[in-house]
């Protein structure tokens, strides 16, 4: 896998292992794994196809998962990896990755951490684990606008600030305040306050760095590690009644039409290349790949730049080998060579690949 890996020309975020001797991650998980030791937070369970937290559908076991609801929670189990020297991988609805087929050699961390406090004044406070299409319609219900671009974004707050989500030409970042971040020893901003080694901070926007689907909690390694537990959203009221809730109705309405909602995919395959060129999705067609298939994965008939589980027995592999085939007919075809938008997580590696 490393070699094809390699061939991909895969882009490395840095994932979050503890300091300590070389390989003691690896092995401190695998001795878990054969003690079956009794210590566990009571929130994370063995052995759990990823397959199941992926909106792809795809993915082997993770040799421990956490879903975590509360921030005690989140600062338990941080606590635990960190004091047991076991990498972390932490996901949201996991909208926009794919998870090998062999499972991860760690702890993965579901953030599912909810609610949100809407004021009328525009100002909201929302879990990470919050689903931001909910939000972005419950807010425009209310009469505010600024978040109307997400309605049709499949993913959660905390996913959507750490990587900017966007559409429409807006982006999350241009209506975040500020998020509350649990940092792990010596990762994050300095600052703030604690338990069990986990520092809480509040960071402003702009800390965040935010730039076209980026921020530092994506792509900077003194972030490493770091986790959303709460964003702070700042929307205003709108100009005339019913134009934000009429604008998500229109652009729910448009994706339905446009992209294969109602079936096992991660989003968006490649970025769009900008500089004039046509979208990914208009080349991919042109280049008649609409219906190309390796095993469970096809190019979708309704949205060439998503690649789809039809059959729910795609693997990780399968996925991988067609996007690998349409980046290169669609070089050959128009000369572009497109940028992947999905995030790939290593089984062992101490990278979230960009492929």
């Amino acid at each position: 896998m490393r070699q094809h890996c390699l061939a991909l020309r895969l882009r490395p975020r840095r994932l979050f292992r503890p300091d300590g001797p070389p390989g003691r991650g690896r092995t401190a998980c695998c001795a878990l794994g054969r003690r079956r030791a009794a210590n566990l937070p009571s929130c994370v369970a063995r052995d759990v196809p990823l397959a199941r937290y992926g909106t792809w559908g795809v993915g082997g076991p993770a040799d421990l998962l956490a879903v975590v609801q509360t921030r005690d929670e989140l600062q338990e189990v941080l606590s635990y990896a960190h004091a047991h020297s076991i990498r972390t991988a932490h996901v949201g609805r996991g909208s926009n990755m794919l998870f090998d087929d062999a499972g991860f050699r760690g702890i993965v961390i579901v953030n599912a951490i909810g609610g949100a406090r809407v004021e009328p004044s525009g100002r909201v406070a929302a879990g990470a684990g919050h689903l931001i299409a909910t939000l972005a319609t419950r807010t425009a219900r209310m009469g505010l606008t600024g978040l109307e671009f997400a309605a049709g974004i499949p993913g959660t707050v905390g996913g959507a600030v750490a990587t900017n989500a966007g559409a429409h030409g807006s982006e999350t970042c241009d209506v975040v305040a500020s998020v509350l971040v649990a940092c792990p020893p010596g990762r994050g901003p300095p600052g703030g306050a604690g338990g069990g080694g986990i520092r809480w901070v509040e960071v402003g926007v702009e800390d965040l760095r935010p730039s076209y689907r980026s921020t530092v909690l994506k792509d900077n390694a003194v972030w490493s590690g770091c986790v959303v537990a709460e964003a702070r959203l700042q929307l205003r009221r709108e100009a005339a009644r019913g134009e934000a809730a009429e604008r998500t109705a229109q652009w729910l309405q448009r994706r339905s039409a446009t992209q294969p909602v109602s079936e096992r995919t991660a989003g968006c395959v490649f970025r769009n290349p900008g500089d004039g060129a046509a979208p990914a999705g208009a080349l991919i067609e042109a280049a008649g790949l609409k219906g190309m298939r390796v095993g469970g994965a096809v190019v979708s008939d309704k949205h060439a730049n998503f690649i789809v589980n039809a059959d729910g027995r795609a693997t990780a592999r399968d996925v991988i080998e067609l996007r690998e085939r349409v980046r290169s007919a669609v070089r050959e075809a128009a000369g572009v060579d497109l940028v992947g938008e999905t995030e790939y997580l290593l089984p062992e590696g101490d990278t979230m690949l960009q492929m």
